[in-house]
């Protein structure tokens, strides 16, 4: 038994399911011998096109340990499961997990803490940082309601 746990590895399963569960796909890790480590909750995202007629997703990651053998399978199994819209396994690499989790968010978008800062300065034609902001100019004929009578009198006045 010692034997075969010196023979697994440890992976990373990041994938994109239908509904907002992940069963099928702990499903899939757990028959082929995979044993879960870490799970991150799905997070919901929409789609930049769709992937088998579905437009919304969840999105999850997930680190298990497995015999380098049952990944084979396991990609089979993913890629035949229809609850599955698209998954991907790595192996995980427990340096990169840090810089990962410090820059990165589950979804994909940037996270505060790597995000630049925002300059609260406009920015002068001629170069030169001012202390004001900057605001829309709001033209008198734009800003102006009419009422439905002076409305119509303007067409009046036009097609003629």
């Amino acid at each position: 038994m010692e034997n075969e746990y010196q023979k697994r590895n440890e992976y990373r399963i990041s994938f994109i399911v239908k509904e907002e569960d992940a069963a099928s796909v702990r499903a899939v890790i757990l028959a082929e011998g995979g044993e879960i480590t870490k799970e991150q909750p799905l997070v919901k995202m929409r789609l930049a096109y769709p992937v088998k007629r579905e437009y919304l997703g969840f999105a999850g990651t997930a680190v298990f340990t497995a015999a380098p053998d049952a990944i084979a399978k396991m990609k089979s199994a993913l890629s035949l499961n229809a609850a599955v819209l698209r998954a991907m396994i790595t192996a995980d690499v427990p340096q990169e997990e840090e810089k990962r989790d410090q820059g990165f968010s589950p979804s994909g978008s940037r996270t505060a803490r790597s995000r630049r800062p925002v300059r609260s300065e406009a920015f002068s034609p001629s170069g030169s940082r001012t202390a004001r902001s900057r605001r829309p100019v709001r033209s008198e004929a734009f800003g102006a309601q009419l009422s439905n009578e002076a409305l119509e009198k303007k067409i009046e006045e036009i097609s003629q």
